[in-house]
């Protein structure tokens, strides 16, 4: 086994525009709206559980209740969020070490587009969740 770092290979697919719609459709987008709605839902249930607990230290028990309620919905999906975050990380640290080791580029492209499947797959159904939150409230 050499020492020499292969790039995984490409897919004739990566050579088109990044939004063209004519992807085949066994590649795996890198960057989803699904992502980026879990992400700004991960926030969301952060600053709603965050606010409510300041309320909570600063004795100011009835506006805490009533923040809560006004967010229930997002507080309800804060830890399936934190824990889907823990998973996405350990995916992307995955996917880091498959970049980074020496396996042909072919095999590194084969287990990266698994990993990122498994990621858009995450996001998809979190970020489908949080935009059920947001159309109910």
């Amino acid at each position: 086994m050499s020492n020499v770092v292969s790039f995984p290979e490409r897919h004739q697919d990566d050579q088109q525009a990044p939004n063209d719609k004519h992807r085949g459709p066994q590649v795996e987008d890198g960057y989803t709206k699904y992502g980026t709605i879990f992400y700004e839902g991960l926030r969301e249930a952060g600053r709603a559980y965050a606010d409510v607990k300041e309320l909570r230290e600063m004795g100011r028990l009835a506006d805490a209740a009533e923040a809560a309620e006004d967010n229930r919905e997002m507080l309800r999906l804060r830890k399936p969020l934190n824990r889907a975050q823990t998973r996405l990380r350990k995916v992307n640290k995955q996917m880091e070490v498959i970049r980074r080791s020496d396996m042909d580029g072919e095999l590194k492209r084969q287990r990266l587009d698994r990993l990122r499947a498994v990621k858009n797959q995450i996001q998809r159904a979190l970020g489908g969740r949080i935009q059920e939150v947001r159309a109910s409230g």
